[in-house]
Formats: C-alpha cells, structure tokens, sequence
C-alpha cells in the first residue's frame, strides 16, 4: 500500500506541472509596424563622351590556313577515267565554248588545234576537236605530218547515256633510214602513209537500274590502210556487265569479239589476203571489304580459232594501323599485233604476210604506300612470259638497205620486270610524278638478243603554278639502248637516250594565252629505232584563243 501511494503522489506533481507549462491562447500575437522602410538610389554624376569617328583601317588582313593534304589509297584499282557531263540544273546556261592554238617552231614546225564543245542545256553534248603539226629534219627525207579531227558527242536519258564518236587521222612518215651516200630515193618510193577512220558508239547506264547491273556495251569499226601496202577492217564488240550481290561480294562477267581482215598488196610480187580474229569471256567473283580485295576469274581466249585459258586472279591487302597496301597477283592476257596498232610502236614498219597474237602471263607482287601527305609511292616485281614474242629488226635481207622493219616472231620469252614510281602533291600549286621501269629479257631460242627492246625507261614530269597567270611545266625522258640486228646479221647496241623539254604558258588576257616549249635541251640525237636519229632541239611558241 506504501508504494502505491508513492506512485500516485508522483503522477499528481508530474500533471500539475505540464498544465502549468501551457500558454494562455486566449490573447493573440501580432507584430506593431513602426515606421516604413524605402529604399533610395543617391544621384550620380555622369560622364560624357564626345566619340570622334575611327581612322579606316586600309590594310586587308590576310588569313592564312594550314589544312593537311591527304593523299588517299584505295583498295581497288580505279577505271579509266572518261569526262561525263552531269545532269545540269535547267536553270543554268552553259553555252557553247570555242578554241585555237596555233604556233611554229624551228624545223619548220606549224601546230595548229581546235576545238568546240556545243550543247543544250540538258540532254546533248557534243565535241569537235582537229589537229595537225609537221616537222622538216636536216637529214634528207626526215620529214613527217600528223593530222586528225575527232568528234564526239553524248545523249543523256533519265539513267543512261548514248554515246558515240568518230575520228579520221592521216600519218606521214618517210622511210629516211638508209645510207645517204649509196641511195637515192624520191619521196614517193620511200612514203610511209597510214590513214585511218574509227568509229564507236556504245550505251550504258549512269544510274543504279532494277537489277543493280552495271553495264557498257559498246561497238567499234575502224578502217586503216597503208599507202599502196595493206589494208584492214577490224570490228569489234566489248559486253562488260557487273553486279553487286552483297555489300562483300560483285559477279563481273566480259565478253569480247575482234574480227579483222587484212589485205597486204604485192609483198614479193604477191598479194595475201588473211583473218585476225579472237574471242574472250572472263568471269570473275570480286570480294571485298575494309582491310582486302580479291579478284579471282579466269579469261578464256579464242586467238583463232585456238582456245586458251588464262588466269585472272588478283587481290590487294591493307596492313591495319599502318599506310600500306600489299598486291599480288596472277593475270594473263591477248595483244593483238595488228598492223595498225605495231604501226604505233614503230612507223616504219612494212607491211605483213601474216598476223601472229601474243599471249601475255604475269606474275606480280608489290606495294603502295604514302610516305606522307603529299608523297604517294608504289614499287613492283614481275616476272611476265610471252607466247608469240614480236621482236622488231631492221630488214637485213641481201638486196634490203635497213630502211624498213620486219617482224621476228619467238615462241617463248621471259622477262623479269621491276617497275617503281612516286608521285608529289601540293593541291592547286604543284604535282610532280616519276617512274622507272627495268626489263631483263631471258630464254630466247630463234633469236640472239631481245631485238629494240629497251632494258630501262625512266619518265618523270612537273606542272607548277608559278603565278597566277604563268604555269611552267616539264617531262624529262630516259632510256638504256638496246639491240639490233644489222645487215649480214651482225648485232649492235644503241646507246640510249636522254629527253629534256620545258614548257610555259601565260595568260595575256581572260581569252588569249600565250605558250612557249622548249623540246630536247641537251640536244640528244639518241636513236630509239637503228638508222633513225630525232630531230635535236625543238622550239615551238604561240597563242591560244578561247572564245
């Protein structure tokens, strides 16, 4: 009971206490405001300005920009570039456009060139281009003549292009590679003329079609003839196709038919009349993706009348992380030795009998890299065979006088070939390039060398913008001599050569330039054929005018 009563009293202090603590909430609180506060900004004393206007800055700040060139290698080998004209806004005129140049140079050397581009404002381009330049040597006969007029033209539908161009061109050439002291010609009987006309027409498209097929047929018949020697008609059909099956794959397919006759008049007191014909279907699979591309086909040729399977594999490798491309390969293809297209290697060549095609195998390996910005180099190695070798002699019959040249046919040659190049960029101001290429010529049976071939070319040129107004230009060309045979078979060796030409044109006004070359500085009468010695210094200068 004691403790009870303890526990009570506690309890009550413990209550009375907390109703103590509580406050009165019969009388409200409330804040007396006294007096307002509003705050004052003093006045400040202001200074006027009087401004005077700025003396004009007269100079033209010049802002220069360093922007890195970047010169690019690609995995694939690119097409033979062809100008197209591109769908035109119909907005826009663009006109017709007109030129002349028209010069003369020492050895009694004219150039004239023209040319026109006419077109609507959409669909049709056309092209018309002639030239013609000729040169008297010292020697006696050492003349020739050059002349052709071309003209081309393009139809553009929505997705295709019809094309088509025709050009007739005239060679002169005369025969003045005989002892001067025991021989006397008129130029009639030494006269070398090779005329010729060509045609081609073709029709692709210039969009991506249904199929995704990539296409270029194309058609071409050209006649040639040589004065009072040999005549040839040749046609010829190209049917390339190509197809992209996916982003890694491409089926590409090349079928490809040249027919040509030839006439060869009174060759010994006799007249030949022969076919030059060949066929070629090549398929091939194409894979490609970001470090490597790889070609593998084959080309199966009908060189008259007999089938020939030759490989068409070839492939590129992109080292990662470092700016190198590695190629490779294994091709092999038909020259078709026409007396058109020899005629272009060697003009004094006379008429043939027969007809004999090259079959050309190759194996390569090399390398493309960018040694900078602005420095792009290659380099390859190539050992290259040869079915039907044409070699070119001079003719060392008993009653020739080594004025002409004939053909002597090997049935196997080898070459080791090394071929390098490097090219330097500076976009807009200046672009040099050179290249050397080095031949060894092996395993020759019908003949004793490898007759007029050259064992090393070395090739470079250089365009530079100079000023505004002046571009200077320069080719620079070497070779190492080769062989010949000479009359009673007794072999010599040229001794090379060595071509230096600088050239400039400025311009006078917006529509007249004016050009100036210097051809041959050294003045090297090097012989590239045996008998036949160039001209030496060259100096051309004229106009050109556009309007």
């Amino acid at each position: 009971m004691k403790f009870v009563s303890i526990f009570f009293t506690i309890l009550s202090l413990l209550f009375c206490r907390e109703l103590y603590a509580q406050k009165d909430t019969a009388i409200k609180q409330s804040v007396t405001v006294i007096s307002a506060y509003k705050p004052v900004l003093m006045n400040v004393a202001k200074i006027n300005f009087s401004a005077t206007t700025l003396a004009s800055d007269a100079v033209k700040e010049k802002l220069n920009y360093d922007i890195p060139d970047q010169a690019l290698i690609y995995l694939y080998a690119p097409i033979t570039l062809k100008p197209l004209a591109f769908n035109v806004d119909t907005t826009m005129n663009f006109g017709n456009h007109f030129w002349v140049k028209a010069g003369f140079g020492n050895h009694t050397t004219p150039v004239l060139s023209a040319g026109a581009c006419l077109r609507n404002k959409k669909e049709l381009l056309v092209n018309v281009y002639g030239d013609y330049i000729s040169s008297k040597g010292k020697i006696e006969n050492q003349n020739y003549s050059l002349f052709s007029l071309k003209g081309t033209g393009s139809y553009f539908f929505p997705k295709t292009e019809a094309y088509a161009s025709l050009e007739m061109k005239q060679r002169q050439f005369y025969l003045y590679g005989y002892n001067h002291d025991l021989y006397k010609y008129n130029k009639n009987e030494i006269s070398q003329q090779f005329q010729e006309m060509d045609f081609k027409a073709g029709f692709r498209n210039t969009k991506e079609n249904t199929l995704n097929i990539d296409y270029d047929t194309k058609m071409q018949f050209n006649y040639f003839t040589a004065k009072d020697a040999m005549n040839e008609t040749t046609f010829r059909i190209d049917v390339p196709a190509e197809k992209k099956i996916n982003d890694l794959f491409t089926l590409k397919v090349d079928a490809m038919f040249d027919l040509t006759n030839c006439t060869a008049k009174n060759i010994d007191s006799v007249n030949y009349d022969y076919h030059n014909n060949a066929a070629q279907f090549s398929p091939s699979l194409i894979y490609q993706n970001s470090l490597y591309k790889i070609n593998g086909g084959v080309n199966a040729i009908w060189d008259n009348g007999k089938l020939v399977i030759l490989p068409n594999i070839f492939g590129e490798l992109k080292i990662k992380n470092f700016p190198f491309v590695l190629q490779g390969g294994f091709i092999g293809k038909l020259n078709k030795n026409t007396y058109r297209n020899l005629s272009y290697i060697n003009p004094y060549l006379t008429a043939l009998k027969n007809q004999t095609n090259t079959l050309e195998t190759e194996y390569y390996a090399g390398l493309k890299t960018n040694l900078s910005n602005r420095i792009v180099a290659s380099a390859k190695v190539a050992w290259v065979s040869y079915n039907n070798y044409q070699f070119i002699i001079n003719d060392t019959a008993a009653t020739a006088d080594e004025k002409s040249f004939v053909l002597s046919n090997e049935d196997k040659v080898n070459n080791f070939k090394l071929h390098g190049n490097i090219s330097y960029t500076i976009p807009g101001k200046l672009y040099a390039t050179g290249g050397i290429t080095l031949n060894a010529y092996a395993g020759m049976k019908a003949n004793e060398k490898a007759w007029s071939t050259l064992p090393m070319e070395c090739t470079a040129a250089v365009q530079w913008n100079a000023l505004k107004k002046l571009v200077l230009k320069g080719d620079f060309y070497m070779f190492g001599g080769g062989h010949y045979l000479a009359k009673g078979n007794k072999s010599g060796s040229l001794k090379g050569g060595v071509d230096l030409s600088l050239g400039g044109e400025y311009k006078l006004t917006n529509k007249i330039n004016a050009f100036a070359d210097l051809n041959n500085i050294f003045g090297d009468k090097y012989q590239r054929w045996h008998n036949y010695p160039v001209y030496g210094i060259c100096v051309l200068a004229g106009l050109i005018i556009r309007f």
